[in-house]
């Protein structure tokens, strides 16, 4: 199994984007070696690259009050033994975060893949057409917190979509 309950967490945050001065919306934890890594939606995605470069598909959200668990190798959610506390990133520390890292508005970044969101292949479609259908919305003033909130919803409405399309069911 791909899973080490024993090892603790390699940090508060995610490693490389504490290192470089980046930022995240949501952090996820190797459940293989305890890396912390930012999730998908993060401009980075360093979750996921750890998981492609050591071979180490299972990774725990590291968010407060989030049990779940993914597969990349398998792309489903499951349920996983109790890792090594601590099981989530300080409850003082703000998502997204770190704090006084993230971009408070779209015109706080110099270019769309700053803002990670916007223009990816990941999720960039999704917020886009999200984005515009909330036309009433001055997108000069949105904040990246009205992003993660958009982010979150999408993710969820994908889960559903992904258990609807394979008769599994996913806890959320």
């Amino acid at each position: 199994m791909d899973i080490d309950p024993a090892i603790p967490p390699s940090g508060s945050g995610c490693v490389e984007c504490l290192a470089s001065g980046g930022w995240w919306l949501h952090l996820r934890r190797c459940a293989g070696g305890g890396h912390i890594g930012c999730c998908d939606s993060s401009p980075s995605q360093h979750a996921s690259h750890h998981a492609a470069d050591t071979g180490h598909p299972i990774i725990q959200s590291y968010e407060p009050g989030e049990e779940w668990f993914w597969d990349y190798a398998t792309q489903q959610f499951w349920n996983g033994p109790e890792l090594a506390p601590p099981r989530h990133h300080p409850l003082d520390q703000p998502v997204p975060g770190p704090a006084g890292r993230v971009p408070r508005r779209k015109d706080d970044c110099t270019d769309m893949t700053t803002i990670g969101f916007l223009g990816s292949g990941n999720l960039g479609g999704t917020v886009a057409r999200l984005a515009s259908a909330e036309a009433d919305i001055d997108q000069d003033t949105r904040t990246v917190p009205d992003f993660a909130d958009a982010i979150r919803r999408h993710e969820v409405i994908a889960a559903i979509e992904r258990s609807a399309a394979s008769g599994d069911r996913v806890k959320l």
